[in-house]
Order: structure tokens, then C-alpha cells, then sequence
């Protein structure tokens, strides 16, 4: 069977990246003809580890809004002898579509990130028009998936779309706890992301600034972004004493960072699953986060770690945990077991590799 994967960009290691090249090295693995179909790739940024094997075809965004355009066509016209075209966040979703009106490809629109587009864009004539186009687009996507049950919600809402759910999968061989112990009394809290606004690291630095008053506590931040030199201002003089920024890590460099850690903190608002709380459950760390999004699926509150309602509820729970090591430990001990039973990379890989062969079989 050949497989076309289509991601927007790989210039970071985010969990959409990971999953993607995920799937696409185990299908490899077991026989299937898979190449990746991008606009932007930085090898050295995402993943090397899981590139090394995969065939990358780049068609370069045009610098204006109508050079975009025609680079998703040039992208979509690439696609025509694949058997099933798999797309994988925005614009993707529009190249596939494009490749079905042309090629009658099996089509499939694995959605990620979609809720953040509804809550963070402004209306304007040109994002009307987008809607309007996209929702002519996705009429003919044979199977849209969704990574949550509150991205099934968003895609229902705004496209009227039914779509079935693949929860993101965390490889747990890769992601456990070291038997090592810490030499010092720092209490590490620990986040990773991308630094962009709906992360919302700025209350993760207010809240480190609160907490240095009482523990002894520090916070380090795996992840780039735009908003980096922003936030290394906004941590003044904690920078480099309680608060640390480390960039782009390897996946080595996390695991390492999630074993030294104690708990982890997840600041983002809305996110559609949050897969570094998954991978931090799975190295046996409580974890802290709002209570909206992707987090109320994977966090069992009370029991793996804590779902806040607000700043002063997350700065309560934070300080619960930070006042007894036996609840840490009783608390990543749960998380484990719940990142193996819902959501391990198997389930992940099985489930798509199922779809694949579903649609073929319509075909």
C-alpha cells in the first residue's frame, strides 16, 4: 500500500511532528511505501532520531498570501499515486481535498490543532472566505480523526463533521523513570512546549516567582518559540536561578529532564491533547494543568494529578504536591499505569494502521 503524509512544517519537536513520523516509520517497518509530503523542514529541529528513514518531498511556501495558494496546489498535485493520502494538521487538510477532486485518492484528515483556529483568529473577509472553502474542502475527506474528544466537539460544532477518535500514543519503553535519585533538595518543576501565547508560560514565571517564596523550587522550560526573549524579560532575575530556559532539546535530553523532574506543569489553555502531559504521566510524574481541553481526558483528577479551574486553584495544587514526596510518588505511579492502558504508542499505530486499510477496502 502507498501512503502519502502530508504535514505542514517540521521545525520543531512538537507532538504532531512525533506522532506523524511515528506512524510513518512503523508502516515502513512492516512493509508499506510511506513518504512524507511537507512545506518546511528543518531536519535538525524535528526529531532526527525518527527522520533517518523517511522520504521527504518539500514544496516551499510563496512568500504572499497567493503564492500559499498555489504552493497547496503544487503540494496536492503531488499526490496522485498514492492510495491513500493522510493529512495531518492545516493547510494539509486542503491539499488532500484538492488530491480527492483530482485523483480520487482515499483521503483521510488526521486533526490535531483545529479548535485553537476557531479560538484565537479574528474575523476577517479573508478568514470568511477560508471557511467557506474549507468547509467545501472536507465534504470530501472520506474520514476525518480527532485527537480528543474535545477536538471531536469543535469539528462537529464548526463543520458539522463526524469524525472518530486516535488518541496520541506515548512509547512507555522510551518514557519511564530511571532508578537514579537527585544528589540535591531542589524540588524540579518542569514544562516543555512550544513558546507561543496560548502555551501560556507567562503564569508558569509568576507562579515560580510566588512559589521561590516558601520552596525551594526551579523550573526549566524545553521548547522555542517566538515568544522567548518576551518571557526570558518577563524572568528577570530568576532567570538562570530559578527559572531556566534549555531551547530545542533531543529526545534523549527530555526523557533525561522528566526523570530528574518532580512534577510537571502544563500551563496551556485549550489544547487539544497535550502530549507532553502524556509523556511526563508516563515517566511517572504528577501533573498539574487547567481544566479545559485535551488534559480533562488525559488527567484522572485527584488520582494521576490535578485539573484546576484557575490560577489560584493551580497554585494550591502545585504547593499540595510540593509539600509531600509520598504523593508525588503515589500520584506518578497512577499516571503510568493510565498512559499504559489508554494511551500507549501500540494503540496509536494499530488504530491508524486499521483506518488505512478500512478505506482501501471501500475503495
Amino acid at each position: 500500500m502507498n501512503i502519502a503524509i502530508a504535514h505542514p512544517y517540521f521545525i520543531s519537536r512538537g507532538g504532531a511532528e512525533r506522532k506523524v513520523l511515528l506512524i510513518a516509520n512503523h508502516l515502513k517497518k512492516i512493509g508499506y511505501s510511506v513518504k512524507i509530503f511537507t512545506h518546511v523542514y528543518f531536519p535538525k529541529k524535528s526529531f532526527p532520531e525518527y527522520t533517518k528513514n523517511i522520504d521527504f518531498l518539500v514544496v516551499p511556501y510563496s512568500r504572499s498570501i497567493f503564492g500559499r495558494f498555489f504552493s497547496v496546489i503544487k503540494l496536492a498535485r503531488q499526490l496522485k499515486s498514492y492510495d491513500v493520502v493522510h493529512s495531518n494538521n492545516i493547510p494539509s487538510y486542503f491539499e488532500a481535498g484538492i488530491a480527492k477532486l483530482l485523483y480520487k485518492n482515499k483521503t483521510i484528515w488526521f486533526c490535531n490543532d483545529y479548535p485553537m483556529h476557531y479560538t484565537k483568529q479574528k474575523k476577517t473577509v479573508g478568514l470568511v472566505v477560508k471557511r467557506l472553502l474549507e468547509k467545501i474542502i472536507l465534504k470530501r475527506i472520506d474520514v476525518i480523526v480527532t485527537n480528543s474528544k474535545f477536538t471531536q466537539k469543535a469539528v462537529k460544532k464548526h463543520l458539522g463533521r463526524d469524525s472518530q477518535i486516535i488518541y496520541s500514543g506515548v512509547d512507555t519503553e522510551l518514557f519511564k523513570q530511571s532508578k537514579k535519585k537527585k544528589s540535591d533538595s531542589v524540588i524540579e518543576l518542569f514544562t516543555s512546549g512550544r513558546l507561543e501565547e496560548y502555551k501560556n508560560f507567562s503564569y508558569l514565571i509568576k507562579l515560580v516567582s510566588e512559589l521561590s517564596k516558601d520552596y525551594n523550587v526551579r523550573l526549566r522550560v524545553a521548547g522555542d518559540g517566538p515568544l522567548k526573549s518576551k518571557l526570558k524579560r518577563q524572568a528577570g532575575k530568576l532567570l538562570n536561578k530559578k527559572i531556566f530556559f534549555l531551547g530545542n532539546t533531543s529526545q534523549q535530553q527530555i526523557i533525561k529532564l522528566y526523570q530528574q523532574s518532580d512534577i510537571f506543569l502544563f500551563s496551556s489553555i485549550n489544547e487539544p491533547l497535550g502530549v507532553t502531559l502524556l509523556e511526563a504521566m508516563a515517566t511517572q510524574l504528577p501533573v498539574v494543568a487547567f481544566n479545559c481541553g485535551g488534559p480533562k481526558e488525559t488527567i484522572k483528577h485527584g488520582v494521576t494529578g490535578y485539573l484546576a479551574k484557575n490560577e489560584i486553584e493551580y497554585e494550591n495544587y502545585v504547593r499540595k504536591l510540593l509539600d509531600s514526596s509520598s504523593l508525588r510518588k503515589k500520584m506518578g505511579l497512577a499516571g503510568r499505569k493510565r498512559v499504559i492502558e489508554f494511551f500507549s504508542v501500540e494503540q496509536m499505530i494499530s488504530k491508524t494502521q486499521q483506518l488505512y486499510e478500512k478505506v482501501v477496502r471501500k475503495a
